[in-house]
């Protein structure tokens, strides 16, 4: 299972690289995956929405510095834990 997100393309600041750019993203990843495999992307959300919502000291300033993020991280966390154990639940 693999899960995108859409925001990965998209450069956090202008000074550093997006965190999923195109060549090495979650598409690439599952092109790349042998069947059986399934494939989801939370569009308008980014990397790091899964993540706590204040991280403190020096891994929240880089990780709000390096990815774009989306407006709500309850949202994607509630996708993301329910694609999950929809997952597990099938197989």
């Amino acid at each position: 299972m693999v899960i995108g997100s859409d925001l990965g393309k998209v450069k956090g600041n202008p000074l550093l690289p997006p965190c999923a750019p195109k060549g090495v993203n979650h598409e690439d990843f599952f092109r790349e995956c042998r069947p059986p495999a399934c494939y989801f992307v939370a569009k308008d959300y980014g990397h790091l929405d899964v993540l706590d919502d204040d991280t403190k000291g020096i891994r929240g300033i880089v990780s709000y510095c390096l990815c774009k993020n989306g407006k709500s991280t309850e949202s994607m966390r509630k996708f993301a834990g329910g694609i999950v154990v929809a997952f597990m639940k099938v197989i």
